[in-house]
């Protein structure tokens, strides 16, 4: 026994590009990259120490360093150097370049919200396209439907000659149409989910994909709020697009 494909709803597409998006997997990468940009700035202001060693040996005739003069044996040397290096005032350099990192962490951080926002949009767009692409199919399977009725009425009125042989053609001609219409709302759901598939970079095979209905009453929907200038202004302002904006025009400042 071959158990159905199991369908995708919303939730389930989010939650696998969540993870498994090349796109949000590179915003990680960068916010990584900028917290170690700030790691190391912070190190900035650390001492460095230096230590450097060596040691010779040299054998057979060798200069006495006291008498100048050559002697045979050998000679050792062992020679050491310390040093080290604490900047503690630069212009404030490390100071900015510190500043700097960390606005481009807060900068890497609401871009990889903007790319999340961005990708779950695309994918609630894409699948909301194929449900409503489901619909328009079925409505013109529906009209087909009517259409196939309506011309087998008229066939059997033409043949009994109630009707003209150009009321028949019309008949005929509007079912073509209606067949054309339901082969367009078809094409359609499969480009829908297509695109769909390709968001999800799944690697599954096509075929099999399919999408799970969600059940909305549209008797608790409310458009009360709709269309509020505050409420389009604050959702404006919390956009992680505009906050990294923000975040990397401080971040310039701090570079010049």
């Amino acid at each position: 026994m071959i158990n159905a494909q199991e369908k995708w709803s919303l939730n389930k597409c989010i939650e696998h590009a969540r993870v498994n998006n090349l796109d949000i997997q590179r915003g990680y990468n960068a916010v990584a990259n900028a917290d170690l940009s700030e790691w190391q700035s912070k190190l900035a202001f650390l001492p460095t120490a230096n230590i450097n060693g060596g040691y010779y040996w040299n054998f057979g005739l060798t200069i006495d360093p006291i008498s100048n003069t050559r002697q045979p044996g050998s000679r050792q040397t062992l020679s050491t150097t310390v040093s080290g290096n604490w900047t503690l005032l630069s212009g404030g350099r490390n100071i900015y370049q510190l500043q700097q990192s960390r606005l481009n962490s807060v900068a890497a951080l609401y871009q990889l919200e903007e790319v999340k926002n961005n990708t779950f949009l695309n994918i609630a767009s894409a699948y909301l396209q194929i449900i409503v692409n489901i619909q328009l199919e079925s409505v013109a399977k529906g009209q087909l439907n009517t259409s196939l009725k309506s011309l087998e009425r008229t066939q059997i009125l033409y043949e009994n000659g109630a009707i003209s042989r150009d009321n028949y053609l019309q008949s005929v001609a509007q079912t073509k149409v209606d067949e054309g219409n339901l082969t367009g709302a078809t094409n359609s759901v499969l480009l829908s989910k297509l695109l769909l598939f390709q968001i999800l970079q799944l690697e599954t095979d096509f075929e099999s994909f399919d999408i799970e209905a969600p059940v909305v009453d549209l008797n608790q929907l409310s458009l009360n709020d709709y269309g509020r200038d505050d409420l389009k202004n604050q959702a404006i302002q919390k956009q992680p697009s505009v906050r990294a904006a923000k975040a990397s025009l401080e971040s310039a400042q701090y570079g010049i």
